[in-house]
């Protein structure tokens, strides 16, 4: 299986336009490639690459897009090095498309950079136009420490997800990040960053919150109406694959707890 992963997004860009980063976009990707992406517009982009030290930028200014689900990756084969490895993200829960998240079409190839990062590129509708045009993104890796090497991931537990709603929560070292929408289309996401009382100012929601610790935990971005229970997975191995959790309205199951 693959390491789990926390990607930042340096930019997109649309040719010919240049290349710019309007939002704080997080990547979790679990081992067996459950994920959670989280795009939050930032209120006056300063064309400053994103960094971890500020992908917490207060205050957000509104849900650019939120999707989960899972993905699957072709490796880029030996006998031609040169062919970039294909992606494949399947949503299952979307801010976009709340009734129909699988319509999404959404892949790219990948190719590595002298540096490290990566440089995705495809095709996908611009927010801007309306139209499917081509992309190009770039994402660096996010370390984690040793002593964080777990991973956690939560799933409402609607049958089927038909006529309900839908929940994703994927915990990666020291970040999380949850989505749910409900059966009106309505989304509510949570991030949440390991790194004590001295870590980024945090985005208190729309309702005007107090900002959230849980030890070591803190809360950096939150949105919408939903309770979300991220918070049961900052343990280390206290959650059983199978296992329900119970301490929202909301049931939620985990679907994969382990460390590498």
């Amino acid at each position: 299986m693959p390491t789990p992963s926390i990607s930042l997004r340096k930019h997109i860009r649309w040719p010919p336009a240049p290349a710019s980063e309007p939002t704080s976009t997080l990547v979790l990707t679990s081992q067996a490639s459950h994920f959670v992406d989280v795009r939050l517009l930032i209120p006056e982009p300063n064309g400053n690459p994103a960094s971890a030290s500020n992908i917490s930028t207060k205050p957000f200014e509104a849900l650019d897009w939120a999707f989960a689900g899972t993905s699957a990756t072709t490796p880029s084969p030996r006998a031609n090095p040169d062919t970039p490895a294909h992606t494949l993200w399947t949503h299952l829960i979307d801010s976009q498309t709340p009734d129909a998240p699988e319509t999404v079409r959404d892949k790219g190839d990948i190719f590595p950079q002298a540096n490290g990062d990566s440089l995705e590129t495809g095709s996908m509708i611009n927010p801007a136009t309306g139209e499917v045009a081509a992309y190009e993104e770039l994402w660096t890796e996010l370390e984690v420490p040793p002593s964080l090497h777990f991973s956690v991931v939560l799933k409402t537990r609607t049958k089927n997800w038909e006529g309900g709603e839908r929940g994703m929560i994927v915990r990666v070292g020291g970040w999380c990040q949850g989505i749910l929408t409900d059966t009106n289309g309505r989304c509510t996401i949570e991030r949440w960053r390991f790194g004590g009382h001295d870590c980024e100012e945090e985005y208190s929601s729309e309702r005007g919150e107090a900002e959230a610790y849980i030890g070591n935990w803190k809360r950096v971005a939150r949105l919408g109406e939903a309770t979300l229970p991220c918070v049961t997975t900052f343990g280390e191995f206290d959650l059983r694959e199978g296992e329900t959790v119970n301490e929202t309205e909301e049931r939620w199951i985990v679907v994969e707890s382990s460390g590498w």
